[in-house]
């Protein structure tokens, strides 16, 4: 009867060890799915054509360099399947000297899934509201004064990426502001600096 006691207590222990390591693999799976990550195999053992194309190419004039410029601001986006795709995304002038650009992984500028049928379409919404918001956030002149960067961000939810002298010097020039996604929820201000004639990041932030 001992011994059986001991089977018993094994076998109870074994059970219980099993529960935790389905528990905590079912947890992963879920931290997955919701942060938009591919599951480890899920890619490779999907058959062809399960999983959406990105091939996106998007253009359209924006004045970056100066309020009168004529640039123009391409996006594009490229992945087979989409969710490992690649955004790219740059601005040039109309002589095609190249005054800013932005490369990065695709999937964290939407929030959907990583297995999402329609995440092309997602793809390109995301370029043609890219397009539709360029510059949408005015001009330098129209900035906020400087202010502490925990001040700063906590009334604009935005972290300044200059010091104190290029912030004001751009304040005092009317620049246009580039606004884009560099997440589903985190984003950047870009600025050509007409005195050192190239583009600056002066505001990030995210929500």
């Amino acid at each position: 009867m001992p011994h059986s006691k001991r089977l018993l207590r094994f076998a109870a222990a074994a059970s219980a060890v099993l529960m935790v390591a389905i528990a905590l693999l079912a947890a992963a799976v879920v931290y997955r799915a919701r942060s938009g990550a591919s599951p480890a195999g899920v890619a490779s053992d999907a058959p062809a054509g399960a999983l959406p194309r990105c091939t996106v190419e998007r253009s359209g004039p924006v004045a970056f360099s100066g309020l009168a410029s004529r640039d123009v601001l391409h996006v594009s986006i490229e992945g087979d399947p989409c969710w490992q795709g690649a955004l790219h995304l740059r601005v040039e002038a109309d002589d095609g000297a190249v005054l800013y650009r932005y490369d990065a992984p695709f999937k964290p500028h939407v929030a959907r899934p990583w297995n999402d049928p329609r995440l092309d379409d997602a793809a390109a919404d995301f370029a043609e509201q890219v397009l539709a918001n360029a510059s949408i956030a005015g001009t330098t002149a129209e900035l906020p004064p400087w202010a502490d960067a925990a001040v700063y961000y906590g009334e604009h939810h935005d972290g300044i990426q200059v010091d104190r002298a290029g912030y004001e010097a751009l304040r005092r020039v009317q620049q246009p502001i580039l606004w884009h996604a560099t997440g589903a929820e985190t984003w950047r201000s870009v600025v050509y600096d007409p005195v050192a004639h190239e583009a600056r990041v002066i505001l990030a932030g995210g929500s």
